[in-house]
């Protein structure tokens, strides 16, 4: 971490060497999916967990959550304006959820019940994480429908009979039911088409000006992420590989898996002066724990013989860090 990045003020989620551990599918051994990983997320701020499936962002989402499985193995700090989570009881973690964090699901269409209206899933949050009377209640969630950009007259529709984009709008008002202070959204565009991703967005950037609401988002959508976060935090195989400034970090990648994800887009306008020649190599299976070495050495262009002998350690680079020996001395000393 940087010294800006640990600067207390103004800080509403700080993680800290965070650790997760499932049971492994066959025998007694435990895999780890999280391993030490640490960043802030300030109050009014925007910060990303980008990567590829498989590099731990929603296994991170759900510790803050504390909706992992019973036999996962946590270890590390989740601070919520300035109280531990991790040693919450279940009866207090449920007064978090809804009331201070809320969650928006990476799918809507599990997500939410096909037996129920979109208004009556938005009435039933209301109801649980401010207490309101039924009438209060119903009130409260056709005014949080409406100013999600949800269609008034749809308050009575059922899932099946919604959009993506309307599902996911239901979602957010769901989500934001408790008037939470952190808005942790999973994956918030992935199932929409380009024109409702575009709105879901606006509606996310909107929702952060008007109340101070902190955002954590989850995804693959880098053009998004570009779009609405301030501070990204780059995921591969449970470790966080680089951080820092949103418009730093991906206008020159210090790390080189960051800068392969990046050159796997393809350009804008399905045009441009990217690349097209490189694609990202296929994520190796693991046929144990990591090694010793630069766990994306086996993947990487740049490797050379001292990435597979020395697991790096994050060295600054652009008002971030990087987990990669191969930064620059002249940009490690900055």
């Amino acid at each position: 971490m940087t010294t800006a990045d640990l600067d207390n003020t103004g800080i509403l989620l700080a993680i800290r060497d965070l650790r997760v551990e499932l049971p492994a599918p066959i025998g007694e051994e435990t895999f780890t999916v999280v391993d030490g990983i640490s960043f802030n997320v300030h109050r009014g701020e925007t910060v990303a967990l980008v990567g590829e499936s498989g590099a731990g962002k929603s296994m991170t989402a759900a510790a803050v959550m504390h909706l992992l499985p019973d036999d996962a193995i946590v270890a590390g700090s989740i601070e919520l304006d300035g109280r531990e989570l991790t040693r919450l009881s279940e009866r207090e973690l449920v007064r978090v959820r809804g009331r201070e964090i809320g969650l928006v699901f990476q799918d809507p269409s599990t997500a939410l019940n096909p037996m129920y209206t979109a208004g009556w899933h938005v009435t039933e949050a209301v109801t649980l994480t401010r207490g309101l009377r039924r009438k209060a209640a119903v009130d409260a969630a056709r005014e949080a429908l409406v100013h999600v950009g949800f269609p008034a007259e749809r308050f009575d529709a059922y899932p099946h009979e919604l959009s993506g984009g309307m599902r996911q709008r239901a979602m957010l008002a769901i989500a934001l039911a408790g008037e939470p202070k952190l808005l942790i959204a999973d994956e918030p565009t992935t199932a929409l088409d380009v024109v409702a991703g575009a709105r879901i967005r606006a509606v996310l950037a909107e929702l952060r000006r008007e109340r101070d609401l902190a955002l954590l988002v989850i995804s693959h959508d880098l053009p998004m992420v570009a779009e609405l976060a301030s501070r990204v935090v780059v995921m591969y195989a449970g470790e966080v590989v680089e951080h820092g400034p949103t418009s730093a970090v991906f206008g020159a990648p210090a790390h080189p898996y960051t800068r392969d994800l990046l050159e796997c887009l393809p350009p804008l306008g399905g045009h441009g002066t990217r690349d097209q020649k490189h694609r990202l190599a296929v994520i190796p299976m693991p046929d144990g724990p990591p090694g010793e070495g630069c766990r994306y050495a086996p993947r990487c262009r740049d490797v050379i013989q001292a990435c597979r002998d020395e697991h790096p350690s994050m060295r600054p680079t652009h008002g971030g860090e990087a987990r990669c020996i191969l930064v620059p001395e002249a940009e490690a000393a900055r």
